[in-house]
C-alpha cells in the first residue's frame, strides 16, 4: 500500500513538473502554487493589477512566475497561519468587500491567512 502511495505521489509530482500537493502546514514552504479540484493543471495567476485569474491548463510545465505565490509562515507556534506574497512584491489581502486581492505593501491581520486541511482538501 505504502508503495503504491508513493509511485501515485511521484507520478502526480512529475505531471505537475515537480509540484505536489501538501498535506498539512509542515509541507507549506517557500514558493507555491494553487491548483483548484475541478480544474487540474490550472493554477491561480496574479495579475498587475492584485487581481486573480485561473491560468491556461498546463501539463508536465513549469507554471508561470505570475502563478507562483511566495508563502511566509508568521505563526511559529501553530505553523498554520501565512502571508502570501504575488511574483508582482506585492501580498494578498483581504478587503472590505472580503475580495483577496494582491495589492499590499506589507503584511498584518488583513494579510494573514490560515491553512484548513480536512477530508483530503485545503481551504485557507
Amino acid at each position: 500500500m505504502q508503495q503504491k502511495r508513493q509511485r501515485l505521489f511521484l507520478e502526480d509530482q512529475r505531471l505537475h513538473h515537480g509540484w505536489w500537493y501538501v498535506k498539512n502546514c509542515d509541507e507549506i514552504k517557500g514558493d507555491i502554487i494553487f491548483e483548484f479540484d475541478m480544474h487540474e493543471f490550472c493554477y491561480i495567476q496574479s495579475i498587475d493589477d492584485g487581481t486573480f485569474t485561473l491560468g491556461q491548463r498546463t501539463i508536465e510545465q513549469n507554471p508561470l512566475p505570475q502563478e507562483i505565490i511566495s508563502c511566509i509562515c508568521i505563526d511559529n507556534i501553530n505553523g498554520n497561519k501565512f502571508a502570501f506574497k504575488t511574483g508582482f512584491n506585492r501580498f494578498l489581502t483581504c478587503d472590505k468587500d472580503n475580495v483577496i486581492r494582491g495589492i499590499s505593501e506589507a503584511y498584518g491581520p488583513a494579510e494573514t491567512f490560515e491553512m484548513i486541511f480536512q477530508d483530503g482538501k485545503m481551504a485557507i
